[in-house]
């Protein structure tokens, strides 16, 4: 196994050993697979225990017999980074092909069958098989989570790997996603594969994706909903709202990026967060303002006259006091920042450069000063 300081190379590695083989290509054998389990279990078939003569092979014969087809299935399957450790042959099957367990030597176990002219294979890895209610009986195969180690570890999550189950797969852009369980915690996560992106998806966004969590106990993922949400409100640095509500507004499949809604206890409207499955790539944090304009949504837990009165307060804090009535997006800076103009109540208005974190002013501009600035402020309420 390797160690967590080899990680950056492990990312690349088994990005390419996924790409060819284990969660992104490999092919169901499903076919196979009461022959495979009953030849690696107690209870073999009578194909696969008999010889030319009628004679029952041993498990011996059976184990020599895996190690000597075990290159070429390995071969003909891609899965060239498979030292094998031990392979058992699991039978002859109706179609003529022939089943392998095999065990490599870096904990990756696999399901693999030769095509009967023995110019192609097709195979699924153990925990795929697990979920197809198949279980590799090898010895160095019966803890098939081992394989998922380090996928888990590339990510960077400090988890031991206790189990992993297969959960499925999106087929708009063949994701594949397996459940982890790992020592020590009481919540298990979604790891998401794809050739080039590797990410850690929590039970609460899994589920609104679909794919509950399976391996923690009922009620479990309400129980710590709240703290789930408070962590992604710290790690947008907006550890001062103390979350009293939340929820998922949508998951993009492009980015990997979930969207949330959160109401805070001392304050009166929503923050949204974008949080991305990549740590490279920045927290984005946007209010009410921003889910209308960028997100076509509407706050759910705050409305209008709310997120007004937030803007009152944050005027009255920059020295600029103005009982806000209307605000609008008017655009971006050639640096990202976002424009906004306020209507005041019996005053002129202001043209407002919003620092990324949504609750800091760059600029403030009154609207007669900000005539040059991107065509000047636009609502009737601020002309003349």
């Amino acid at each position: 196994m390797a160690s967590p300081s080899s990680s950056r190379f492990l990312f690349v590695r088994t990005l390419k050993h996924m790409a060819v083989a284990m969660l992104c290509g490999a092919v169901a054998v499903t076919a196979g697979f009461e022959t495979a389990q009953a030849a690696s279990g107690a209870k073999a078939s009578a194909e696969q225990q008999e010889g030319k003569k009628g004679k029952k092979l041993s498990r011996e014969t059976l184990l020599r017999r895996g190690m000597e087809a075990a290159p070429k299935a390995i071969e003909l399957a891609g899965l060239q980074y498979c030292e094998p450790d031990t392979a058992i042959e699991l039978g002859k099957l109706p179609d003529k092909s022939r089943a392998y367990e095999i065990n490599c030597k870096n904990d990756d176990g696999w399901i693999v069958i030769i095509a009967a002219d023995g110019q192609s294979a097709s195979h699924t890895d153990c925990v795929r098989a697990k979920a197809q209610g198949v279980n590799c009986a090898l010895p160095g195969n019966e803890n098939t989570h081992k394989m998922m180690q380090p996928f888990v570890t590339a990510i960077g999550e400090r988890c031991n790997v206790t189990d992993a189950n297969f959960r499925g797969m999106n087929p708009q852009d063949g994701e594949n996603f397996v459940e982890i369980g790992c020592e020590g915690r009481n919540m298990s996560f979604i790891l998401g594969a794809k050739p080039d992106r590797l990410r850690a998806i929590d039970c609460i966004t899994a589920q609104a994706m679909g794919i509950p969590c399976e391996m923690i106990a009922e009620g479990a993922v309400a129980n710590a909903q709240m703290d789930i949400y408070q962590g992604v409100l710290n790690r947008a640095g907006k550890d001062s709202c103390e979350v009293t509500k939340g929820r998922i507004i949508g998951v993009s499949n492009e980015t990997g990026e979930t969207i949330y809604e959160f109401a805070c206890q001392n304050r009166n409207s929503s923050w949204l967060i974008g949080a991305s499955s990549n740590p490279e790539n920045p927290t984005r944090i946007f209010d009410c303002l921003s889910a209308q304009t960028v997100f076509s949504t509407q706050c759910e837990f705050s409305t209008q006259e709310q997120l007004y009165t937030d803007y009152t307060a944050f005027m009255t804090a920059n020295n600029e006091p103005c009982t806000v009535t209307k605000a609008e997006l008017l655009g971006k800076t050639g640096a990202g920042l976002e424009i906004r103009e306020f209507a005041c109540q019996g005053k002129p208005g202001y043209m407002v450069i919003m620092e990324d974190d949504k609750e800091t002013a760059k600029r403030i501009f009154k609207c007669a000063d900000a005539t040059n600035i991107g065509g000047g402020c636009r609502m009737p309420e601020n002309q003349g």
